[in-house]
């Protein structure tokens, strides 16, 4: 994710926006791995 300036990057880290699209690859891959 790009972000306008570090002030936004540092709000959405502290909202837990990376921990949040980590979990979602996860799950993904997951899924992803049950559908060969």
């Amino acid at each position: 994710v790009l972000h306008a300036d570090d002030e936004t990057r540092e709000q959405h880290e502290q909202m837990g926006f990376f921990e949040g699209w980590n979990i979602v690859i996860d799950q993904l891959n997951d899924l992803a791995m049950t559908l060969r």
